[in-house]
């Protein structure tokens, strides 16, 4: 189906749903396409036959159908498990699990009125708070239980060696098609496996784009696919690096990814040291760079990312990186 095809289709499925799901009647509409890398999402604006406009996000979710099923499980869990532990999601109107409207599944949610962290942290008045609610929520998510978590939904491996050693064995199968400098870490990867961190629940892409705070500095957590159980060090060290990478971008922004570790430390305590890990992931991102990879950007992503993820993991545990 072309994008215009499928814009009009989606438009036509999600008002007639949202009429039969909140007893609206509407009057107008106006859909609008988001920015989305490995989905498509959508801001609809209606207005109801009392004059007030309503706005709800629509996420269509791309890839293999099995992909994609996944992933709208997934999201739709991970939301009913956070809000049921007081951590603030958008709420869901309606998910097509089997994707029979459109051909792919998809989900409908409360559009929520509020800016990312990304763009919160250019104001300077207000970036120590943003910090700390973006702290304090990684806490409170990394403090569910995993009795809480139902393992129909997500897969709870038996120990940390399990968890790690699936990431690994994800980057082998990419060897053949990675320099030598890059089949060279990874065979360091698998022979410096730490196995001191415990498992638990972290967000899985816990980045800036993805917290959403509104006037009142309340967070909203979104795109929860990548919900899964493995290590809370790898979802600090994720954040971290996208913060220390954002402080380079702004003005008067020095010390923020440090400031961010040392509120989480406070709150959830961490063994960490901060510009190691800042340099080891630099470190390796430099490697990268060097290695003239030709495999597609895609792919080059997917490995640099579960690479610094795990690296992440050996810098928490306090396992050497005699490697870089």
């Amino acid at each position: 189906m072309k994008a215009k095809a499928l814009d009009k289709r989606i438009q036509e499925v999600c008002l007639k749903l949202l009429e039969e799901k909140l007893d609206l009647h509407i009057r107008k509409c106006f859909l609008k396409r988001l920015d989305g890398l490995s989905n498509m999402t959508y801001l609809l604006t209606v207005m109801d036959e009392k004059g007030r406009a309503l706005q709800f996000s629509i996420k269509v979710y791309e890839g293999s159908h099995q992909e994609a099923r996944g992933k709208i499980r997934t999201e739709y869990y991970a939301t009913r498990l956070l809000r049921q532990h007081g951590i603030e999601t958008p709420r869901i109107i309606y998910a097509d699990f089997k994707g029979e409207a459109l051909g792919k599944p998809y989900m409908i949610r409360v559009w929520v009125n509020a800016k990312s962290a990304e763009k919160l942290l250019d104001r300077e008045s207000i970036r120590d708070e943003v910090l700390k609610v973006l702290a304090h929520t990684l806490v409170q998510i990394h403090k569910i239980p995993l009795t809480a978590i139902d393992s129909r939904y997500l897969h709870i491996p038996r120990s940390v060696h399990e968890y790690l050693d699936a990431q690994v064995r994800w980057l082998e199968k990419l060897g053949h098609s990675l320099s030598l400098r890059m089949q060279k870490l990874i065979r360091w990867l698998r022979e410096n496996m730490p196995f001191k961190d415990e498992l638990s629940l972290p967000h899985g892409d816990y980045g800036l784009d993805n917290v959403l705070i509104d006037d009142q500095l309340r967070p909203y957590l979104v795109d929860l696919e990548s919900f899964e159980v493995g290590t809370t060090s790898s979802d600090v060290g994720y954040a971290y690096l996208l913060i220390a990478v954002h402080e380079g971008t702004i003005h008067r922004a020095a010390g923020l990814a440090c400031y961010f570790i040392g509120e989480y430390h406070r709150r959830n305590s961490l063994s960490y040291e901060a510009p190691r890990l800042h340099k080891t992931i630099w470190r390796l991102q430099e490697q990268q760079s060097r290695s003239g990879c030709s495999y597609a950007p895609l792919v080059e992503n997917i490995f640099i990312r579960l690479t610094m993820k795990y690296l992440r993991d050996v810098i928490f545990s306090k396992t050497s990186v005699k490697v870089l």
